[in-house]
């Protein structure tokens, strides 16, 4: 069994392989309370009667448009405290973390 580790700021927990993402991930009506409480209600796209967080094409991914870097290139929530409740259950070190670290590898 692997041990778990902390979150490296990396960002891939909020990087998608495709391109073509743009909407991701899911918000609830709670969640769309706190982006509009944030100021940032640019940031909910909605299709249908759905609603998700933007996500911006990076060459060959997208990211969600609220992950930024910082002056040392580590990743950076703008909308930490706000943050949608999928991104407050995500666990630093977890199975899908480290799967997704592992396929980051690959790529390279």
């Amino acid at each position: 069994m692997s041990e778990k580790k902390g979150c490296t700021r990396c960002g891939l927990c909020c990087t998608f392989p495709d391109p073509h993402v743009m909407v991701c991930p899911e918000l609830t009506p709670v969640d769309i309370g706190r982006l509009i409480e944030a100021k940032r209600p640019d940031l909910i796209v909605r299709l249908g009667d759905r609603s998700g967080i933007r996500s911006v094409t990076v060459t060959t991914h997208s990211k969600c448009a609220a992950l930024t870097t910082d002056k040392d290139g580590k990743a950076v929530c703008s909308i930490y405290e706000f943050r949608p409740e999928v991104c407050r259950e995500w666990e630093a070190g977890c199975a899908l973390c480290q799967h997704y670290k592992n396929l980051a590898r690959r790529k390279l």
